[in-house]
Order: C-alpha cells, then sequence, then structure tokens
C-alpha cells in the first residue's frame, strides 16, 4: 500500500504543501509542515506531536479552511 506523505491544498491564491516529517534537532519527533510562499518568499511553518498517529490524523484531517487560516494569521502576522 502506498504511504501518503505530502499534500497539496489548492486555494483561491496560494497552494500550501503538507508534509509529514520528524524534527531532527529534537529527537525525531513527528512534524506537520506547512510550506507555502507569500510575496516570493518561502515559508515553513512545523507543528509537533507527541506521536506519528496524532500527526497522521491532523494530515488527513487538514481543510481548506486550516490551511486558509494560517496563511491569513501569517500574513497579519507579518503585517
Amino acid at each position: 500500500m502506498k504511504k501518503t506523505h505530502f499534500r497539496i491544498i489548492e486555494l483561491e491564491n496560494y497552494q500550501v504543501l503538507l508534509t509529514k516529517d520528524f524534527d531532527n534537532e529534537n529527537e525525531y519527533a513527528p512534524v506537520l509542515s506547512l510550506t507555502f510562499f507569500l510575496d516570493g518568499v518561502k515559508i515553513i511553518q512545523s507543528m509537533g506531536y507527541s506521536d506519528e498517529e496524532k500527526r497522521d490524523k491532523m494530515f488527513l484531517d487538514f481543510t481548506d479552511e486550516s490551511g486558509q487560516n494560517i496563511v491569513n494569521s501569517t500574513i497579519s502576522m507579518l503585517n
């Protein structure tokens, strides 16, 4: 069975790449990384989880609205 490690969320003005990953600096703790571009600048946000099951559930449950909320909050923070 193919394992899915990446997803692209297509928003009206942005694409958000979701990646199942590990934090190499923190004993390989599972993280969900979100990557997108704002005005030509690559933004990477990582959210840590206590175990892979929780991270994988968030990966599957992540919606377009979740992606848009993160983009909006990042724009607000940078302005």
